[in-house]
């Protein structure tokens, strides 16, 4: 009775292990099954916006940037702000429109633009160094002030020019104005773009707002200032022309990086497939008839050693 009480909790034992074994077996194949079309639906692209198909891992190559780009902004923004300065020092020290009190007024007004943008640039810069330390925002909220930071700078730009504000306040300059060149407004833009596409690790389709800024600003503010610079169409030309080409460097590098972010992803898959695999090894090793539990080895003992003492008696007898 004993022995059979002993057979019977062992067998029920050992069906309850297999069957939660296969169990579990069922569910990590079914994850691994979803795993595996992740990873190959990861690899695929949207062909415009250049955005992983799969949310998780667009999610995981934002994250990846975030860090990054706090720091970069923050660094630019100290690196612009002394530029900038540099720059307001040198026009205030040439400036020569101190005799007419209208045009000092106009110099007034666009020194305090570039004092405001100054100002906003430090302060974006100085809440990038705060995420950078203690991450209080967002991924994408980064992107967005980042973004909206630019766009900013770029639509003040020509306020900082004497023509554009001459126009702004209504007052017409004198023939041959010494402020009449908008040569360094374009340059400024052209800096703002290929700043933010080369040096700041944001994903290209975050940039698009800007560049359809920078394209539009300064037709738009030349046309209704009727400011008369020479060659406009060039210029709008030109600024298009190195626009598209900041753009184009910007997607081919991302293009890049989120290839090899992909390979990334493809590598830890196989890890888990690899460890799966090794897992269900180690199941079957573990269900085979080497690894039984004690009791039923004790069964096979008990079952042996009574047949043996069988054989003996009937061999004596």
């Amino acid at each position: 009775d004993t022995l059979a009480l002993t057979q019977s909790r062992s067998r029920a034992r050992t069906e309850r292990r297999a069957f939660a074994m296969a169990w579990y077996r069922t569910m990590q194949m079914a994850q691994m099954k979803r795993i595996t079309m992740a990873s190959k639906e990861s690899d695929e692209l949207h062909r415009i916006s250049l955005r992983f198909v799969v949310a998780a891992a667009e999610s995981a190559f934002t994250r990846s940037l975030s860090g990054k780009l706090a720091k970069s902004v923050c660094f630019l923004c100290i690196c612009g702000s002394v530029c900038m300065g540099v720059f307001l020092t040198t026009v205030c020290w040439d400036t020569d429109c101190h005799g007419d009190e209208d045009e000092y007024r106009i110099f007034l007004y666009c020194r305090a633009v570039d004092m405001s943008v100054i100002s906003f640039v430090l302060l974006v810069g100085a809440l990038m160094a705060v995420q950078h330390n203690w991450h209080i925002l967002n991924d994408v909220t980064v992107e967005l002030i980042t973004l909206v930071g630019c766009c900013l700078v770029v639509v003040c730009a020509p306020l900082t020019e004497f023509g554009y504000m001459s126009a702004f306040v209504g007052y017409v300059p004198h023939e041959g104005h010494i402020h009449s060149d908008d040569a360094w407004l374009l340059m400024f833009i052209d800096c703002i773009v290929t700043g933010s596409h080369m040096l700041l690790p944001m994903r290209w389709c975050m940039l698009w707002p800007l560049e359809i800024v920078a394209v539009l600003v300064y037709p738009i503010v030349s046309i209704w200032s009727d400011q008369q610079y020479g060659y406009p169409v060039a210029k709008v030309l030109t600024l298009f022309l190195l626009v598209i080409l900041s753009a184009s460097g910007k997607r081919q590098a991302e293009l890049r990086e989120r290839e090899a972010f992909s390979n990334v992803l493809a590598e830890r898959t196989l890890r888990a497939l690899s460890e799966f695999e090794l897992e269900q090894h180690r199941g079957r090793t573990a269900s085979s008839p080497a690894n039984l539990p004690a009791e039923e080895a004790c069964a096979a003992s008990l079952r042996s050693g009574g047949t043996g003492g069988t054989g003996g008696t009937g061999g004596t007898g």
